[in-house]
């Protein structure tokens, strides 16, 4: 890479080992899981957390939230971009129908906040009849939703050292 700026006004990053620190910050950590206490879904679809993220700034595409849609049994994890929090119902479908075709399995549980892109009376109504059961926790208690909580965490810091 040459030694210029790619943009005026940042500073130079040196990077002589190949590491660059800012990148090594950037990095998200993970507390050890003490044993017997993370307890996962046998079957995939058995358990999927979700959660809706607002970004403090409007990306170049228009989106100000990202809903992330996270397996218990796999943790593979798909994000999902939204201009308005209106399009969380269209999204969850199109999810739906993407990862029950892949698994040839159903979504069985649902686990979220008390936004209000859940608690609408058109997603209630979806999940009842699809089958899904839909477990809410209790109001300004993050911590109940870690999985989904965690990896808003994660994404909002690589957001913030990428910017």
């Amino acid at each position: 890479m040459n030694s210029q700026n790619i943009v005026l006004g940042l500073p130079k990053v040196s990077c002589t080992d190949g590491v660059c620190p800012l990148c090594v910050l950037g990095k998200p950590y993970q507390d050890p899981i003490p044993k017997g206490k993370a307890l996962r879904d046998i079957v995939p679809l058995e358990l999927v957390h979700s959660d809706l993220i607002i970004f403090p700034t409007h990306s170049f595409s228009g989106a100000k939230y990202a809903v992330t849609l996270i397996d218990d049994f796999s943790h593979r994890s798909r994000i999902y971009f939204l201009k308005f929090k209106s399009e969380f119902l269209a999204t969850f479908k199109i999810f739906k129908a993407f990862v029950e075709k892949q698994s040839f399995l159903y979504i069985k549980n649902l686990r979220t906040d008390n936004g209000g892109e859940y608690v609408s009376q058109a997603f209630k109504d979806f999940c009842r009849e699809h089958g899904i059961l839909h477990h809410h926790f209790v109001p300004h208690t993050p911590q109940q939703n870690g999985v989904a909580e965690w990896k808003n965490m994660t994404l909002k810091e690589m957001a913030n050292y990428m910017i």
